[in-house]
């Protein structure tokens, strides 16, 4: 009577929570299929409308526009059927926190790689407005030019060849500039 009594006990708590995770795996399974179906043919049919070409034309660049769309479909619709298999177990709450945290921390890095170089050449370029102006005849490693744009992140130099070069500030004041007079070509 005791062990029926336990079994029926572990059953009843094991039971609901098996079937959870089964409905779970299985709607993952199902996603997957239906992504990589619907990526397929979302391909197929952006290929048939021949878009990379479109694109390559009106661009003058190739870039495979077919596979991005269809990594993005597939994407959502993972995206969609895993959020479905998380709340079928009831982990959506903590698996959607965790998800949220490590994007915050995507997105901090993203923009934190994104400025680093932008701070050190905007002081530089603050730095540098004293002492240059557009004009201004200048020589640094090897390199002679007048300046013909000088920002706060970068300068445009063209150079006696005629070509414009584009220098990160701080590129201009870690070196040594020489300022020619007017007068002097070299």
């Amino acid at each position: 009577m005791v062990l029926q009594e336990t079994i029926e006990l572990i059953t009843g708590a094991f039971l609901p929570l098996l079937n959870r995770f089964f409905i779970g795996v299985l709607l993952l399974l199902v996603g997957i299929i239906i992504g990589r179906v619907a990526g397929t043919l979302v391909q197929k049919f952006l290929h048939s409308v021949g878009l990379n070409s479109l694109v390559a034309r009106g661009t003058k660049a190739k870039a495979p526009i077919e596979q991005i769309v269809s990594y993005f479909v597939k994407g959502i619709i993972y995206a969609a059927f895993v959020l479905m298999a998380l709340n079928t177990i009831s982990l959506t709450t903590p698996a959607l926190t965790i998800i949220a945290i490590a994007l915050l921390i995507v997105v901090g890095l993203s923009i934190f790689l994104g400025i680093k170089d932008v701070i050190p050449n905007t002081i530089a370029g603050l730095r540098l407005h004293k002492r240059l102006k557009k004009g201004d005849r200048i020589s640094f490693e090897r390199i002679t030019g007048e300046i013909t744009e000088l920002n706060l992140t970068d300068t445009l130099l063209k150079t006696n060849s005629g070509d414009t070069l584009c220098i990160p500030n701080v590129r201009l004041l870690r070196n040594t500039v020489i300022k020619k007079s007017r007068a002097q070509k070299d």
